[in-house]
C-alpha cells in the first residue's frame, strides 16, 4: 500500500498503542508462534513470446514505513514492499533492473563521519553476485534520499554460478539500522535447464528462509545517534510491549516469524535456501534429536567441490547463505535449536560430532528454538520420495572467477596483506586506519593477479568481500601446532566464501578477474568499509 506523502502521519511524536494500531500504514501481522512458515513473494522475468534466451527481470522496490505486529511488541518499522522483501529470481545471462523508491519523508536526521547517520536515506546492495560494482550496477555509494528513486541495472554473466544471494540497504551510516529491522530480500540465481546439476538436486522442493535478528539495544543506539524520529525501540516511543506469544524481545525470526513450522514429507529431500540477514548475530543450530540429515550443497551461493557434504550443524553469520539438503525419515516433530549465538568475538563451542553437543544446548541461549520441523506421511506417488537416503556426489561447471587457486602463484611483488578489525573508544577501523572516503584506498592490486589476504581476527566480526569471492587457502595453526577450527565439517580449506566469521586465523586467496570494480571489504556489523582498487 503506497500513500501520498502529504497524507502520512508525522513520525516526530509518540503514539498510544490504540493510536499506533489505527495508523493507516501497511500491516505486517505476525504475532503468533508455531505458524506455518510463509514464503516470500517471487519476482521473475516475464515470458515474452516464449523467448528462451537471456531475459530482463524488473523488480520495483518501495522502502517505506510498516506497522509491525510481532510476537512480543508492536511498533513501526521500515521495510521493503510492505513486509518481507520479495525474492528476486534470475538466471545467468539475464539482466536485473531494480527500481528503488524511497517513500520515506524527512527529516534526514543527523549527518556525520564514521557514525550512525541519515536514518531515512538508503540504497541497495546485492550481496554475493559477481557483477560490476560500478554504476549503474552494485555501487554502494549511491544516495537515495526521502521521496527520491534510483534505478539499478545488473547483468549476470552467462557463466555465472547459480546460487543463493540477497539484497539489503547499504548506505553508509544507516545500514545497520535499516537491515536490522528486516529490510532485506533473497536474490536467487537459478540453474539453467542444461546446467550439469543432478536431477535429484534440481527437482528438490525448495524452502526459502531469511533469518532476522531483532537487536533492540543496537536499534536503540542507531536510532538515537542518527536522529531517527520513527521509534527509539523503547516502551512508549511508538513501541509497545504486548507479549502476544512471548515476553522475549531478543528475537531470532525466520521470514519475520517467531518459531515457525516447516512441514516436510518423510523420506524426501528438501533444499533449504537460507540467508542470515542479521546485523550482528551469528547462529549455529542443529536438529534437537539427531534424526535429521543435513547435506551441505553450497555456501555463499557457490557449490562445494565435494558436494554433498554431511554436516551435523548449520553455521550462519551475518551475510552468509547456505543451501542444504534436509531429510527426516521418521514422522512427527523435531526442532532446530541454537547451539550457539553471538556477535562480536563470536566463539562457538568446540564440536566434532553430534554426541559432543550438550543435550541442553538450546537452553544455553535466550531463545530455545528457531523453528519446528513437522514430518508427515509422504504421498506414495511422489517421485521425489526415495527409500535410499543417499545423495550422489556431484560436481558442476565452475566459472572463471571460481577457479581453484590453492596451488596458484600469488603476486610476488605483494606480501600477503593482513587484515585486523579493531574497535576502540575512537571508533572502529581496519589495521588502526579508519574509513576516510570512497576515493581513499588502503590497497591497490593489478587486474588479473592472484592475491592473498590473512584475516587475523575474523571471529571479532564478519568479513565480507564484494564482487570477487575468495577461497580459504589455509586455516592457520595455533601456538600448539594444531588447527584451531573444526566446525563439524562446515569449513574446509579450498572452500569459497564471500563472507566469513570464525575465531581463527585464515589465509584466503582470490583472483582479480575481468570485471572492473572498486572492491569493498566491509564489516557487516558496523558498516565499516575499507577499499581496494583494481
Amino acid at each position: 500500500m503506497q500513500m501520498d506523502p502529504q497524507t502520512k502521519i508525522g513520525l516526530g511524536r509518540k503514539y498510544s498503542l490504540n493510536e499506533l494500531l489505527d495508523i493507516d500504514y501497511p500491516i505486517l501481522n505476525l504475532p503468533g508462534k508455531g505458524e506455518p512458515l510463509l514464503q516470500p513473494e517471487q519476482i521473475v522475468a516475464e515470458d515474452v513470446n516464449g523467448h528462451s534466451g537471456p531475459k530482463t527481470v524488473k523488480a520495483i522496490v518501495h522502502y517505506d514505513v510498516v506497522k509491525y505486529v510481532g510476537p512480543s511488541y508492536t511498533t513501526l518499522v521500515k521495510l521493503f514492499n510492505g513486509g518481507m522483501g520479495p525474492t528476486i529470481r534470475a538466471k545467468p545471462g539475464d539482466t536485473l533492473i531494480i527500481e528503488l523508491h524511497n517513500d520515506l519523508e524527512g527529516p534526514l536526521g543527523h549527518e556525520g563521519h564514521n557514525q550512525y547517520q541519515l536514518p531515512n536515506t538508503t540504497n541497495i546492495h546485492i550481496h554475493g553476485p559477481h557483477v560490476s560494482g560500478m554504476l549503474p550496477g552494485d555501487d554502494i555509494f549511491v544516495r537515495v534520499d526521502p521521496l527520491e528513486k534510483f534505478t539499478y541495472k545488473y547483468t549476470f554473466g552467462e557463466d555465472h554460478m547459480p546460487g543463493t544471494h540477497w539484497y539489503h540497504p547499504h548506505f553508509y551510516g544507516s545500514t545497520s539500522l535499516q537491515t536490522a529491522q528486516g529490510a532485506a530480500g533473497m536474490l536467487v540465481i537459478e540453474e539453467q535447464d542444461d546446467y550439469n546439476l543432478p536431477d535429484e538436486i534440481k527437482n528438490m522442493p525448495q524452502v526459502q528462509m531469511m533469518f532476522q535478528h531483532i537487536d533492540l539495544p543496537r536499534l536503540n543506539q542507531a536510532a538515537r545517534n542518527s536522529g531517527s524520529l520513527l521509534t527509539t525501540w523503547v516502551e512508549g516511543d511508538n513501541f509497545h510491549i504486548t507479549n502476544a506469544a512471548t515476553d522475549r524481545t531478543d528475537l531470532l525470526l525466520v521470514n519475520m516469524q517467531y518459531m515457525p513450522v516447516v512441514t516436510m514429507e518423510a523420506k524426501k529431500w528438501y533444499r533449504w535456501r537460507m540467508v542470515m540477514s542479521s546485523a550482528v548475530e551469528s547462529l549455529v543450530m542443529r536438529g534437537s534429536d539427531g534424526d535429521c540429515q543435513f547435506q551441505l550443497l553450497a555456501k555463499d551461493g557457490i557449490f562445494l567441490t565435494d558436494a554433498p557434504r554431511a554436516v551435523s550443524a548449520i553455521f550462519l553469520s551475518p551475510g552468509n547463505r547456505a543451501d542444504i539438503a534436509v531429510r527426516r525419515d521418521s514422522l512427527g516433530t523435531t526442532k532446530m535449536i541454537p547451539v550457539a549465538r553471538g556477535s562480536n568475538n563470536f566463539v562457538p563451542p568446540p564440536m566434532a560430532m553430534p554426541e559432543d553437543i550438550p543435550e541442553n544446548a538450546g537452553d544455553l541461549v535466550d531463545q530455545p528454538e528457531i523453528l519446528t520441523i513437522n514430518v508427515v506421511q509422504a504421498n506414495g506417488d511422489d517421485e521425489n520420495v526415495n527409500e535410499s537416503d543417499d545423495l550422489e556426489p556431484f560436481s558442476v561447471e565452475r566459472p572463471y572467477y571460481l577457479v581453484d587457486l590453492q596451488d596458484a602463484p600469488i603476486d610476488e611483488e605483494e606480501e600477503p596483506f593482513q587484515v585486523n578489525f579493531r574497535c576502540n573508544p575512537g571508533g572502529c577501523n581496519v589495521n588502526d586506519i579508519p574509513w576516510v572516503n570512497k576515493d581513499t584506498f588502503m590497497r591497490e592490486y593489478a587486474l588479473g593477479s592472484v592475491q592473498e589476504i590473512e584475516l587475523r581476527n575474523p571471529g571479532f566480526h564478519p568479513y565480507h568481500q564484494h564482487v570477487n569471492p575468495f577461497q580459504i587457502h589455509r586455516i592457520n595453526i595455533n601456538e600448539a601446532g594444531e588447527k584451531n577450527i573444526d566446525a563439524m565439517n562446515w569449513y574446509k580449506e579450498g572452500d569459497f566464501h564471500d563472507t566469513f566469521q570464525y575465531p581463527t586465523v585464515v589465509q584466503q586467496r582470490y583472483g582479480l578477474q575481468s570485471i572492473l570494480f572498486r572492491g569493498i571489504w566491509s564489516c557487516i556489523v558496523i558498516s565499516l568499509r575499507t577499499k581496494i582498487a583494481v
